[in-house]
């Protein structure tokens, strides 16, 4: 008996086939994974699953890609991220809008 393969596996099967940098798909995978396990929610949910935007991320600004999954796994998904000068939550629309200038996005 054999286990249907998990999406985040598929997803870094795909990735690497398509010559994504190994060490970037594994921690894409991990994010996806983390998105599915913890249900994120919104933009956050949307990026990882629901679009293929992280692969595209992934292409064509690998750096900030890197960057964007460490920081939604930081967060679990920006569930938990707060501003420590303000104490505002943060909002994965108001962060990729920070970062849109360095990257094509």
């Amino acid at each position: 008996m054999t286990s249907e393969p998990y999406a985040w596996d598929e997803w870094e099967r795909y990735a690497l086939a398509e010559g994504i940098d190994p060490g970037l798909a594994s921690l894409c995978r991990s994010t996806i994974r983390d998105a599915y396990r913890h249900h994120w929610k919104g933009h956050a949910y949307y990026l990882c699953i629901g679009s293929n935007n992280l692969t595209e991320l992934a292409r064509r600004a690998p750096e900030l890609c890197a960057r964007l999954c460490g920081l939604l796994r930081e967060t679990d998904g920006l569930g938990s991220a707060v501003d420590e000068t303000t104490g505002e939550t943060f909002e994965l629309r108001n962060c990729l809008t920070e970062l849109e200038g360095e990257a094509y996005l």
